[in-house]
């Protein structure tokens, strides 16, 4: 009886963990500093997904150290606005513009959905300083 469990285990797992659309990479990398501010966002899936959630939050070095924007103010950061023309277009890739950023730290957020109807999500975050 194990050793029917276990094959079946064995069987079903690969399914499953290939059933999901996890992000393969991303533009800019996660954790990077640049010195040039990048035009656009790329995020690229294992297989086709729908990006159905995606906020963008510059949290510059003053907001990081401010006691009262940390007790007061959105914990995220200052929301960047973008075009959401980008939204629910199912690609491996996908491309978003992105609007003239100052120095300061950017993080994003965002959220997916495969052709399985699995939702994916997370986050990734930069750095730009032009000096």
């Amino acid at each position: 009886m194990k050793k029917i469990i276990l094959l079946l285990f064995f069987l079903i797992t690969p399914t499953v963990t290939l059933a999901h659309s996890p992000l393969e990479s991303v533009y800019p990398i996660d954790g990077s500093s640049l010195k040039m501010a990048p035009p656009k966002i790329e995020m690229v899936f294992k297989s086709p997904a729908k990006i159905i959630k995606l906020d963008m939050y510059e949290v510059s070095s003053e907001k990081k150290t401010k006691l009262l924007s940390k007790l007061m103010g959105n914990k995220k950061g200052e929301e960047i606005s973008l075009n959401k023309d980008f939204l629910l277009k199912i690609s491996k890739r996908h491309t978003i513009a992105l609007p003239y950023l100052e120095n300061g730290d950017y993080v994003i957020f965002w959220r997916a959905i495969g052709e399985d109807g699995h939702i994916v999500k997370g986050k990734f975050s930069f750095e730009l300083d032009r000096n």
